[in-house]
């Protein structure tokens, strides 16, 4: 519910090595921004955290 970026599978591999290493860059930038995301999700939610917990154990 909190992360929005999912941890499906980013790429393909290809046959090409120049693809092969864009496609890594490509990955390292992804995950980079899921961080990213990640943190700035724990800053803004912090506070509320608690209640949003026991709202989401109320709703399961």
């Amino acid at each position: 519910m909190l992360n929005h970026l999912t941890n499906k599978p980013l790429v393909s591999k290809r046959t090409e090595g120049y693809e092969e290493k864009l496609d890594v860059k490509n990955i390292a930038h992804a995950q980079d921004m899921r961080n990213r995301m990640n943190k700035v999700e724990q800053i803004i939610l912090g506070p509320y955290r608690d209640e949003l917990i026991k709202s989401i154990n109320i709703n399961l």
